[in-house]
């Protein structure tokens, strides 16, 4: 479908209800993938609390919880059908049993079996999904993770409008999954997997290519892309301040028009209209900012923070 012309005035100034038919016109985006992380430095700067306190990691817990309810209004509202949040990685399990016991217990039920959060699924029509490996999270951790991913699977089945996608322990060398899920196929099948058997292996149903990532505070954290579902059609994004709190319903917006009106579609064959001026422009813009870095940051304390 041919692209909308709109100011980026007017787009900020549209009903949610109009952004999110104008996205299902163009099909874009359909497939997002978005990082809650850096909420213990949130927690941190904004409660007053204490370090390493039943207190604090209470308070994470339900601060954290709060804000990514929010996020999930602005996703879907705006009309994503499909999110995958990358939720606990390993380097979960080096933290302290403190940790585990009250805000990632805590955390997890909140979202998976709380009666608000089921509450909200069926009011926005969500389904939730998982993929990791949420057998070895609850043997780790002790907490009946794979039991809580069950009730809320079976509690939102019929849920049809939005699907979340929740990931736990997401394989630190996905090569090696990767392979023993080809052997596993082939042992069943006498034949190797073709690109869409392996999705459906991973993740349980088909899913098409991600249309965005979302990350924060760090730019390390690419280990967090969901693996087969990520190419060069997920455009990058990442936020300054933690992603809970960052992702508001303006830079969601910001985010949006960027992808749909500021991103066209390159070609080694021709610069568009205005071939010259494009020339120059891009001339220019190449001998201004070739000693520039994107991705510096500075230390406040302990916290290393991106330069913006």
């Amino acid at each position: 479908m041919e692209k909308m012309n709109i100011s980026k005035e007017e787009f900020f100034t549209l009903p949610t209800n109009e952004i999110a038919t104008m996205t299902s016109k163009l099909n874009k985006p359909k497939i997002g993938i978005f990082v809650p992380d850096g909420n213990r430095r949130m927690t941190l700067a904004f409660s007053g609390l204490k370090p390493d306190t039943n207190e604090f990691y209470y308070e994470n817990a339900r601060l954290t919880t709060e804000y990514f309810m929010n996020n999930l209004k602005v996703f879907f509202s705006h009309g994503l059908e499909k999110l995958f949040v990358p939720l606990i990685s390993y380097n979960i399990l080096k933290r302290n049993q403190k940790y585990h016991e009250i805000t990632l217990r805590e955390g997890l039920k909140k979202i998976l079996v709380d009666d608000t959060w089921l509450n909200f699924y069926k009011e926005n029509d969500i389904r939730v999904a998982a993929y990791g490996d949420v057998d070895q999270l609850s043997k780790s951790t002790g907490i009946s993770i794979q039991e809580w991913i069950e009730k809320v699977k079976n509690e939102t089945a019929n849920h049809k409008s939005h699907t979340i996608f929740y990931g736990f322990l997401s394989p630190k060398r996905f090569g090696m999954e990767l392979a023993h899920l080809g052997i596993e196929f082939y042992r069943n099948n006498k034949k190797e997997p073709t690109y869409e058997e392996q999705i459906q292996m991973y993740y349980g149903e088909p899913v098409e290519p991600a249309d965005f990532f979302i990350m924060s505070t760090k730019l390390a954290g690419l280990g967090a892309l969901p693996p087969l579902i990520c190419g060069q059609e997920t455009q990058l994004y990442f936020l300054a301040a933690p992603g809970v709190m960052a992702l508001t319903q303006e830079t969601y917006r910001e985010i949006l028009y960027d992808l749909l009106f500021r991103r066209p579609e390159e070609s080694i064959n021709g610069y568009g209209e205005n071939e010259m001026q494009c020339i120059e422009l891009i001339q220019d813009f190449f001998e201004q900012n070739r000693s520039k870095v994107i991705g510096l940051g500075t230390s406040i304390g302990k916290f290393w923070v991106p330069t913006v």
